[in-house]
């Protein structure tokens, strides 16, 4: 046999609760109290009923003060309340509606109109409830599959940069203290920066993590000119120059594939990782465009690089000047530094040449760790 649910009928008068209990513990079980202060104190200690009829006219703590008491409490809160009054005030109704009761009857009590009301009500809050339960479990999937898909994501990223790196052996750190430069510029700009360019700390995470990518079009340079020991001519600098577009075209068509598997899965599940690409496919395609427009491969000028690009434009040349190449010996940070700040306006934004002057101890801490002699 079910056991029947429990309604609290709260009521100064007695023959008001016994009338109410006799309408209705056929269907429920009823707990009657004549005081609203020893109704309070058995929801303190007690499983929680399923619905609350409750007269507004009480001696000691009158209905609507009970019932602002059960809503400022958590567990409470969500306890369906019929208010009940023998009162003609019309205003009654809707100042008990306002304040938090989930339906409103009139003394004398009808006993099919009650249990209707009743039934109504604890129906409500259990489709509520089902609702939440179930809201609850997607959720939880939604938090797995996201930190499933941001490990898929670190798993992919740790290959792609091992692949660029057995291409390019003098890459060696390179990636890795790129992507730190690159962070301390991000987090090096001021405020008013930071909303010019509608940047928070997710985006900063994202294009510091993408950065790692920006050189993963050299995949596609064929080897007789990544691996050339020595200056390249005019022609092979020409092919060297185009993997970035060889870059921007691989991310381009793991976005498209992505956005099409995905398009039927919550946004939650797919907006980081192709915030991901896409943040790697802009640093990729524009990390050499000059802030003076004489960069490639779209010859862009100030503002319009992606203010990611031109952070990478400034971490990728200072590391390239301070590491060893087989066709260079490394200069020191200091004249590496000095031909940046030359460049400022020529090659690099202005803005953030500055920045990296006034934070350069931060870029010598991370030469320092990451070292061609740390690796």
């Amino acid at each position: 046999m079910e056991k029947k649910k429990v309604v609290l009928v709260i009521d100064d008068d007695p023959v008001n609760v016994i009338g109410i209990s006799s309408a209705i513990e056929e269907s429920y079980k009823v707990i009657g109290f004549t005081s609203g202060i020893e109704a309070l104190e058995y929801l303190y200690c007690n499983p929680l009923p399923s619905l609350i009829l409750l007269d507004i006219r009480m001696p000691e703590i009158d209905g609507y003060t009970l019932l602002c008491k059960l809503k400022e409490n958590s567990e409470h809160a969500e306890i369906p309340v019929i208010m009940v009054t023998a009162s003609g005030d019309e205003d009654e109704e809707e100042k008990a509606l306002t304040r938090g009761a989930s339906d409103f009857i009139r003394k004398p009590i009808r006993k099919r109109a009650v249990l209707a009301r009743i039934n109504n009500q604890i129906e409500l809050k259990e489709g509520r409830d089902l609702l939440k339960k179930r809201n609850n479990v997607l959720q939880e999937e939604i938090e797995l599959r996201v930190k499933e898909n941001l490990l898929l994501q670190e798993v992919t990223l740790t290959t792609l940069v091992g692949l660029a790196e057995t291409r390019d052996t003098d890459t060696g750190n390179h990636i890795i203290r790129t992507m730190y430069y690159c962070k301390a510029l991000f987090d090096a700009l001021s405020d008013n920066l930071i909303k010019k360019y509608s940047l928070d700390s997710y985006r900063i995470d994202i294009f510091s993590k993408a950065a790692q990518l920006h050189d993963i079009g050299k995949i596609g340079i064929p080897d007789s000119i990544l691996l050339k020991k020595g200056k390249l001519d005019s022609n092979e600098f020409e092919i060297m120059k185009t993997h970035c577009v060889i870059g921007s075209k691989a991310l381009t068509n793991a976005i498209e594939r992505g956005v099409e598997k995905v398009s039927n899965l919550p946004s939650a599940m797919t907006d980081h990782s192709l915030d991901f690409l896409n943040a790697a496919n802009s640093i990729s395609l524009y990390h050499h465009e000059k802030w003076d427009g004489s960069g490639y491969p779209k010859g862009l000028k100030g503002n319009e690089i992606p203010i990611e690009a031109r952070i990478m434009a400034i971490a990728d040349v200072f590391d390239a000047l301070i590491s060893k190449r087989v066709y260079k010996e490394p200069i020191d940070p200091f004249t590496a530094l000095n031909i940046i700040k030359k460049e400022s306006g020529v090659h690099f934004d202005p803005e953030l040449v500055v920045l990296l002057v006034d934070h350069f101890d931060k870029f010598i801490e991370i030469q320092q760790v990451y070292g061609e002699n740390n690796g």
